[in-house]
């Protein structure tokens, strides 16, 4: 990969990373309390009963921060680097771990989306094109 296309994959990593924080972001701030740590099934994470939303959100800042550092840090040659980075037992070079972490972040973020749309019901504040405005969205764009 050259230095161009491997510059604009991580720049498009980080875009990409950036925006599924925010839009995870936007959607807590739709939902009390109450919604952000109801338990809908036995199969959810596990949340000590005394963690409070600040906290979580603490932890949130910082683990968001090492990964969009991360990702920010490296260099257009890293990305096929033979180093490998293990992910859960697989082998993975730099890139692909890139895509992997992405891919993933995006699958949580779609989960988050999804419960605080269907906690919030009928007061939830579209996070993109309002429901029945595809069209006029579409008319809009040059």
């Amino acid at each position: 990969m050259d230095e161009k296309n491997g510059a604009a994959y991580l720049d498009e990593a980080f875009r990409s990373l950036r925006g599924h924080k925010r839009l995870a972001e936007d959607a807590f701030a739709q939902i009390d309390d109450e919604q952000f740590f109801r338990i809908i099934d036995p199969e959810e994470f596990i949340i000590d009963p005394g963690t409070t939303r600040a906290e979580l959100m603490r932890y949130w800042e910082e683990s968001w921060s090492l990964t969009l550092d991360t990702v920010r840090s490296l260099k257009p040659d890293d990305l096929l680097k033979l180093k490998m980075v293990s992910t859960r037992g697989q082998p993975n070079n730099v890139l692909q771990a890139v895509h992997r972490a992405t891919a993933h972040y995006a699958y949580h973020v779609g989960q988050i989306l999804f419960l605080a749309k269907h906690l919030k019901s009928t007061g939830w504040k579209s996070l993109s094109i309002p429901r029945a405005q595809s069209n006029a969205a579409a008319e809009k764009k040059p």
